[in-house]
């Protein structure tokens, strides 16, 4: 249930972080 979404916000931090 929240997996796909956990995933997706995992995957959004990690870009925010990258583009930081």
């Amino acid at each position: 249930m929240i997996k796909p979404m956990t995933s997706l916000l995992r995957g959004w931090h990690t870009s925010l972080l990258r583009a930081g």
